[in-house]
């Protein structure tokens, strides 16, 4: 269950970062 959430969060951020980028 934490693992998930942390990989979704993580995930989250990385789509983020990259909409931030472009």
């Amino acid at each position: 269950m934490k693992s998930s959430l942390l990989l979704h969060i993580d995930g989250t951020s990385a789509v983020a970062e990259n909409n931030g980028r472009q």
